[in-house]
């Protein structure tokens, strides 16, 4: 099978299960999404507390004592 039978038979499946091609594509967009949505909150993290440090401001630690 040459490549352009190859991408030919691929664009027939691909017209043929509309709705699993959605589907895929639908999850793949959210997948990266939520892939570049979590490094950013990273990214954003880190340079609070870089920023915390440079200040001279460490994170709060909160202690829970029982009564």
């Amino acid at each position: 099978m040459t490549g352009t039978e190859t991408f030919t038979t691929a664009l027939q499946n691909l017209a043929t299960h509309k709705l699993r091609t959605a589907l895929t594509m639908l999850g793949m967009i959210f997948g990266v999404g939520a892939v570049i949505a979590m490094l950013s909150r990273k990214r954003r993290s880190d340079s609070l507390v870089r920023l915390a440090r440079v200040v001279g401001l460490e994170s709060p630690t909160y202690v829970n004592k029982p009564t």
